[in-house]
C-alpha cells in the first residue's frame, strides 16, 4: 500500500454517481486551466503530470479490481488546511465492488468493506 493513499474496497454504490466529475473531466480542466500560458505553464504541467501519476497509482493499488469500469472513474475532493485534495472512486462490472482511493483516512468506509 502506498504511504500517500488509503484504499477501500467496499460493497456496491449504486446511486448519485452523476454528482462526481470524471477523471477525464478533471484532466480537461487541468489542461485548460491556464489563464496566462507563460505564467502557469510549468504549474499546469506539474499538476497534470502529478494527477496522471496519481491516477495510475490508484489503479495499481486497488485490491481485487479486475480492470473494468461500470461506473467511473470519478474524482472526489476532501478539504485540508490549504487546498482541496483529490481521490478516486469507481465501480467494477463484475460483482459491483466499489473502489475508493483517498488521500485521507475514511474510517467509516470500513463498515462497508468487502
Amino acid at each position: 500500500m502506498s504511504d500517500k493513499w488509503y484504499t477501500y474496497t467496499i460493497s456496491a454504490i449504486d446511486h448519485r454517481w452523476e454528482f462526481l466529475p470524471t477523471v477525464e473531466e478533471i484532466l480537461t480542466k487541468l489542461v485548460s486551466s491556464e489563464d496566462d500560458k507563460e505564467e502557469y505553464e510549468d504549474k499546469t504541467f506539474r499538476s497534470l503530470s502529478q494527477f496522471l501519476a496519481d491516477w495510475e497509482e490508484a489503479r495499481t493499488i486497488a485490491d481485487y479490481w479486475e480492470g473494468d469500469f461500470v461506473k467511473g472513474p470519478y474524482v472526489f475532493c476532501v478539504p485540508n488546511d490549504l487546498t482541496l485534495s483529490y481521490g478516486f472512486v469507481w465501480k467494477q462490472y463484475n460483482n459491483g465492488l466499489t473502489f475508493v482511493i483517498s488521500p485521507v483516512e475514511l474510517p467509516h468506509l470500513n463498515e462497508f468493506a468487502h
